[in-house]
């Protein structure tokens, strides 16, 4: 009985703590150098020690890829698809990984890396970073684990081999990736990368694999936090982006968003049923969230757009 009574912990224990490991792009399209690779490196004689790029994961693909508001990301890999590799030598490789929840839906042409990593948090730095000569999944375990709060998930990659002296890797590097539209950019020189350098986006996103613990089961009255919108005036038809930030995090939650033209009478959103929702708006609206843990429902603040 008591072996029983421990196994039982030890499984609970298990299913609470056990990651999930989902992989968002299965695209084949691969080239070395390019500035949408989470490292460049277009030869091993390469001038260009400096890259940097940024992905953007909207909600729609991280539900569809089984990511959960409130899941801790543990660790992130990219499909490398050639024998590329550092020297053995080497060493003072710099190499950062940066994450932020956001309400984006694509980048702008513009962007710099100021505001790109403005809100992003340091998950992940080393200066002494080895790749392989080995393709497929390239891993990165996170050394701060990042709480996915649900809306868009954005991930940034520094990278700074500058200091070492003669040929740093044996050869370029490439990674597979997928077509998509305004989620991807990056930059790349021969100088340091500052805040200002003007970032370009691209169409080509690198497969990625995520390693998440899935958030605990929701108890109880959930907290349905406070509504947040990218934009709140503006002439319409437009586009906002809605969000709720300081929500509970835990599975087992549902979300139904609701619009009023009044603030009196609430329609539920029939397709705005996640954490983050898209809304046109042609006239003056009123929004709020419904949050529910089984019967226990809360609702939100109310925005007007």
């Amino acid at each position: 009985k008591l072996l029983l009574n421990a196994f039982a912990v030890f499984a609970l224990s298990f299913g609470v703590s056990a990651q999930t490991v989902v992989t968002i792009g299965t695209g084949t399209l691969s080239a070395t150098g390019q500035n949408y690779n989470p490292i460049y490196r277009s030869s091993a004689a390469s001038a260009f020690d400096f890259s940097r790029a940024y992905y953007l994961y909207d909600q729609t693909e991280l539900t569809a890829a089984g990511i959960p508001s409130g899941a801790t990301i543990t660790k992130v890999e990219w499909d490398k698809s050639n024998t590329g590799a550092t020297v053995a030598s080497t060493a003072a490789v710099v190499f950062n990984i940066l994450m932020k929840n956001s309400g984006a839906t694509t980048y702008s042409t513009a962007s710099t890396w100021g505001t790109l990593s403005t809100g992003a948090t340091a998950v992940y730095g080393t200066t002494a970073q080895v790749i392989p000569a080995t393709t497929g999944f390239l891993p990165f375990t996170l050394t701060t684990p990042f709480v996915y709060t649900g809306g868009a998930l954005e991930i940034l990659t520094d990278w700074d081999i500058s200091a070492v002296a003669g040929n740093p890797v044996t050869a370029g590097f490439a990674f597979n990736t997928s077509l998509v539209s305004n989620k991807v950019g990056g930059s790349s020189n021969n100088v340091a990368l500052t805040n200002a350098t003007s970032m370009t986006t691209y169409g080509n996103r690198p497969n990625i694999r995520i390693t998440f613990t899935p958030p605990p089961a929701c108890s109880g009255m959930p907290t349905a936090g406070t509504v947040v919108a990218s934009n709140t005036l503006f002439c319409s038809p437009q586009n906002v982006n809605l969000s709720l930030s300081g929500s509970t995090s835990a599975s087992g939650l549902t979300y139904q968003w609701l619009s009023s033209p009044d603030g009196i009478s609430w329609n539920p959103i029939p397709t705005a049923t996640t954490i983050a929702t898209t809304q046109s708006v042609t006239a003056t609206t009123y929004y709020q969230c419904a949050v529910a843990c089984g019967t226990n429902v809360a609702t939100s603040n109310t925005i007007t757009v």
